[in-house]
């Protein structure tokens, strides 16, 4: 398989359909908009977000990555593969929109699972068939592992769903079991290898240090149970959730180190769009591991987890502000997209958006800690989304336009 333009310009397809959901549900939460149910569009823009989009552009990087060691006719099968995938992803915007968790909903996300199932066997068989040293390889198979995992919570949730027997700690375990090992496993180790591999090819300088490969995965289940912190664990198993989130601290620093080592040596290999947007995913993921820090205080856990702008805020920040503006990143310094005034302009835009939506939605649950409301924040998260999903529209309408700019921005 090769990166073909289709692909990409569905991914940029994609994460539109995600805006004009989630603009929906802000619009909904604004004004009246009866026959609409808010909870099924949640679910169809959570499900379509993590398999339309994120795990579009994971499948689609990480085969384009495979096809630099391995023949193509190999790699024919990771196109059936995303054909499938999409199917699944658009099964799921359509009919969880629709009614929710039941049969249809449920059929297209299990088929998404398989899907991610067959996937990770065919990428574990491809990686065996590379001869040469191979960096991201443990990224991937540790991404998988952790994918695969996840899907324990997904299935729980769908049992409990379907019997009717929800318990409440249990419903909210499986819910923060899948999201952590789809954020904090399948999707970040699967950019770690994206991002490794593209280090190794664009530095010369460039030196893996194999530590931080091994203080992310080693503390990545551990990990999990900082979500369940309200369940009062025992104190064992406490001092493991610490020292999971220092070792991950230390990870970070260890390769942010780094990465501002050599930074002078990205000034001629990648666009100055693309560097910013880079430093923005580190300033990002930066916050995101000292929140995570902090959140190891049980009080500062129990409010978080308490009041739900903080927990859209956090989520936002991971999906958003990580791995969406790495993709964009991704595309601009690898020529995936066509680079023109408008590109330029409106994902500019749209990260901008990504800022505002996020410091709105942080001074909310500040707010909200203090049992105070904010004047028009809910108006002001509206309009911060019109301007994401429009200049998302503009974004995927300038990939049929001619007009190029200089590769210098």
């Amino acid at each position: 398989m090769i990166i073909t333009n289709k692909w990409v310009k569905l991914a940029l397809l994609n994460i539109f359909l995600v805006s004009l959901i989630g603009l929906l549900m802000r619009y909904k939460i604004v004004f009246p908009m009866p026959g609409i149910e808010q909870k099924y569009l949640l679910h169809a823009h959570s499900h379509f977000a993590f398999v339309g989009w994120v795990s579009h552009v994971l499948f689609m990087l990480i085969a384009a990555n495979l096809g630099k060691y391995l023949p193509r006719k190999l790699l024919r099968k990771y196109d059936y593969i995303m054909v499938i995938n999409l199917i699944s992803a658009y099964g799921m915007l359509v009919t969880f929109s629709i009614q929710g968790y039941a049969f249809f909903s449920i059929t297209f996300s299990t088929l998404s699972i398989f899907v991610f199932y067959l996937f990770s066997v065919f990428l574990l068989m491809d990686l065996k068939k590379i001869n040469v040293e191979y960096p991201a390889s443990k990224w991937y198979k540790a991404a998988v592992f952790l994918g695969v995992l996840s899907t324990a919570g997904t299935f729980y949730l769908v049992k409990m769903m379907v019997t009717k027997s929800i318990n409440q700690d249990h419903y909210l375990g499986a819910i923060y079991f899948y999201l952590h090992f789809q954020y904090n496993g399948w999707f970040l180790f699967a950019a770690f290898g994206i991002i490794s591999e593209w280090l190794q090819n664009k530095l010369l300088a460039w030196r893996e240090d194999r530590r931080i490969f091994w203080l992310f995965f080693l503390s990545s289940i551990p990990c999990y149970f900082l979500s369940t912190l309200w369940a009062k664990l025992p104190l064992w198993l406490y001092v493991l959730v610490v020292l999971a989130t220092l070792a991950q601290t230390i990870g970070w620093f260890l390769f942010a180190k780094q990465i501002i080592a050599l930074k002078n040596n990205f000034a001629q290999k990648i666009s100055r769009l693309a560097r910013n947007l880079f430093v923005l995913v580190i300033v990002a993921f930066t916050l995101k591991i000292l929140l995570q820090l902090g959140s190891v205080v049980p009080l500062l856990s129990k409010l978080a987890f308490g009041f739900r702008s903080i927990v859209i805020a956090y989520l936002h920040l991971i999906l958003l502000g990580v791995f969406t503006i790495f993709f964009i990143a991704y595309f601009f310094s690898e020529k995936m997209i066509r680079i023109t005034k408008l590109s330029i302009m409106s994902a500019s835009a749209f990260v901008v958006g990504i800022i505002l939506n996020e410091f709105v939605l942080m001074v909310q649950g500040a707010a909200g800690i203090s049992f105070r409301s904010v004047p028009y924040a809910n108006e002001a998260l509206f309009y911060i989304t019109v301007g994401m999903f429009v200049s998302l529209l503009l974004l995927f309408i300038s990939q049929f336009t001619r007009n190029s700019h200089h590769s210098s921005m």
